[in-house]
């Protein structure tokens, strides 16, 4: 389980996030949606322990982790998976490569299982045979899905996703939000910072609103549709039909279950 509890950031005395309070439950997936310098991406900074907020407590599990130094987050990290906005891939390693990278910096397994971990997460996200190929010869999707292979290739009980569709066509976009979807009831506590509704309401389970460093609404699917909020009524605007608005997960993906 994840907690924020009043959690306040001033960076150069501009207010980044305002008393932020949330909880992720055990096993579900929360979407933090809302507009571009809303703050999302900073809550997830907070939970890697990159940033330190000025005030407030962030539990991981039991433990309030923002007293702790850098060396004493390191079992807290390793509990995580990350999938940055930008994949954040070795451009000068392979596929492989990058992925082996990561499972020896996590230490978690001896160096003749990770050959097999990599073949194994690579056919889960559908990538097998571009275990040679470098990021430049990759479109954007298959660098998402290779940022996603890598971030589940340890294992990790939670899952932090970044815009994981920005930039993303529709059919990627869909692919992606399948993968996602995965990890549902699978032990997984995940969150997916968006700004894309629709890519929202086809993985969550609950649902964080964000504007000027706040979160301004909070609940399920039809807590935020049925907000009176004027931020949550804005986003809802770029939908001329709100009733076809997915309420549930996206359809169950073809592939294997880790």
């Amino acid at each position: 389980m994840i907690t924020l509890t009043d959690v306040s950031l001033a960076i150069d005395g501009a207010p980044i996030l305002r008393n932020v309070t949330l909880t992720v439950k055990e096993g579900e997936t929360m979407v933090i949606l809302g507009p571009s310098g809303a703050g999302k991406s900073s809550i997830l900074k907070i939970i890697l322990g990159i940033w330190k907020p000025d005030t407030g407590v962030v539990r991981i599990e039991d433990t309030d982790i923002v007293p702790l130094r850098e060396e004493e987050m390191l079992p807290y990290r390793r509990m995580m998976g990350m999938v940055f906005q930008g994949n954040a891939l070795f451009d000068s390693m392979t596929v492989r490569e990058n992925i082996e990278y990561f499972l020896r910096e996590q230490g978690k397994l001896r160096h003749g299982e990770i050959g097999r971990r990599v073949a194994e997460v690579l056919d889960s996200v559908n990538m097998q045979g571009t275990e040679d190929m470098y990021p430049e010869e990759l479109s954007g999707g298959m660098k998402k899905r290779i940022a996603i292979a890598r971030a589940i290739s340890a294992s990790p009980r939670m899952l932090l996703y970044d815009e994981p569709t920005t930039g993303l066509d529709p059919v990627n976009a869909r692919a992606i939000d399948e993968l996602i979807n995965r990890f549902k009831g699978k032990g997984t506590t995940s969150i997916v910072v968006t700004h894309i509704l629709h890519d929202a309401f086809a993985v969550g389970d609950s649902y964080a609103v964000m504007s000027d460093g706040a979160i301004v609404a909070a609940g399920s699917a039809d807590d935020i549709l049925a907000s009176e909020d004027e931020t949550v009524k804005k986003i809802l605007e770029e939908f001329r039909d709100e009733a076809s608005l997915p309420r549930t997960g996206a359809s169950t993906v073809p592939y294997s279950i880790i």
